[in-house]
């Protein structure tokens, strides 16, 4: 089409350019070559197209196409701008999305007093989570808004895959029973002064080869409690919890 109007639009610029020629050499009495139009430009276009239909017809073709192009490239800028707009709607309604919660804290059924601290990862996206590995870490804390949760990103460990809206259990380094029985006794009487921290990190791909992350982190109050604490009274904490999304 482009094509086209190019070349309809040299028929007709040859035959403007043919006219004036014509008419000059009709005239009485003759002209010279270079002697100055009687008329605007504008006139001459006017006389040209209004004479000669063949002119007209060729100079309508020529505006209706250059109008046709200016269209097409508007609806291929438009159309191209709605196919990425659909493609970034069908990554955000589809990809994997890894959240985490709390899974409680319970002896280990060894009986060889260590404490397990577990995480359940869940994708409630609609495309497996691909690669995904995990940072966890705990410490007791006598602050209750505690703040500093550094990420050792040489301490990841897995390559698992959580189908959609599939859920995996996992656990942190283990608590000694010994250990939180003696920061509890050393916290005896001093209110909102014992905690547990559980936080790190779960890394993955979103199911379009894109990484993304969740950091997380939960407390546990420990005054109280025995050695199994259940995930209910695990609390997301203020501070340590975002995505790669902010």
């Amino acid at each position: 089409m482009v094509l086209f109007g190019f070349v309809v639009f040299h028929i007709g610029a040859a035959t403007y350019s043919n006219y004036p020629k014509r008419e000059h050499q009709n005239q009485a009495g003759g002209c010279t070559q270079n002697c100055a139009p009687k008329q605007p430009p504008l006139g001459s276009w006017w006389d040209w197209t209004t004479h000669d239909p063949v002119a007209f017809y060729t100079s309508v073709l020529s505006i209706f196409t250059g109008l046709l192009f200016v269209s097409t490239v508007g609806l291929w800028f438009s159309t191209r701008r709605g196919i990425r707009v659909q493609t970034d709607d069908t990554r955000i309604l589809q990809r994997a999305y890894l959240s985490v919660s709390p899974g409680g804290i319970e002896p280990f059924r060894s009986g060889d007093g260590r404490l397990s601290c577990d995480l359940y990862f869940e994708n409630s996206g609609n495309l497996p989570a691909q690669f995904v590995s995990w940072f966890i870490n705990q410490s007791f804390s006598t602050d209750p808004n505690l703040a500093d949760f550094p990420i050792n990103e040489s301490g990841f460990v897995g390559n698992n895959l959580i189908p959609p809206h599939g859920k995996i259990r996992k656990g942190g380094p283990a608590v000694n029973s010994a250990e939180l029985d003696a920061f509890r006794g050393r916290q005896q009487g001093k209110p909102d002064s014992c905690w547990l921290y559980v936080w790190g990190r779960v890394k993955y791909l979103d199911g379009f080869n894109k990484p993304r992350f969740t950091d997380f982190c939960y407390r546990y109050y420990l005054t109280g409690t025995t050695w199994t604490i259940r995930p209910k009274h695990g609390r997301q904490h203020e501070y340590g919890n975002r995505t790669d999304e902010g």
